[in-house]
């Protein structure tokens, strides 16, 4: 895997900035306290183990939007021009009309089932971070631009 950027140590400083410890963080937040751990320790978890939703219920308790977490670059904030769930599925629509293909072929393309997203665009936040990074890059958008904002 190449170098990721340090998301493990943004996310222990959001905790540590919000005044949680990782036990009552894993208590309010209803995630298992070794699985927090994890999310603090290595930086390949917060893009692979947890859902969009999750994150961004996590955001909300530690007062930080997703983006911060995940940007490539420290001090990112949230793009001003977003794209909402229903964007992306008329993207991938529009990506299977201009190239003629079947769903499966692009699914294949990207690496993820996309057809839960066609019938309910809501369902792209359970995909991980890994996931929609994966699919924005394949529809030619910025997956910051797609990030759910923290909840609340």
């Amino acid at each position: 895997m190449t170098d990721l950027p340090p998301y493990a140590n943004r996310l222990r400083a959001a905790r540590e900035r919000a005044g949680f410890s990782r036990e009552s963080l894993s208590k309010q937040s209803g995630m298992a306290l070794q699985h927090l751990e994890d999310l603090e320790s290595f930086d390949e978890e917060l893009l692979m183990t947890v859902t969009l939703a999750q994150l961004a219920a996590l955001g909300q308790l530690i007062h930080v939007e997703p983006t911060e977490l995940l940007a490539d670059n420290p001090g990112t904030r949230r793009p001003e021009s977003r794209i909402a769930p229903e964007g992306i599925a008329e993207l991938i629509r529009g990506r299977l009309r201009a190239r003629g293909i079947p769903l499966e072929e692009l699914e294949d393309e990207i690496g993820w089932e996309l057809d839960r997203v066609l019938e309910d665009p809501a369902t792209l936040f359970e995909f991980n971070a890994d996931g929609l990074r994966d699919i924005c890059d394949a529809l030619g958008v910025d997956w910051l631009r797609a990030l759910p904002d923290a909840v609340g």
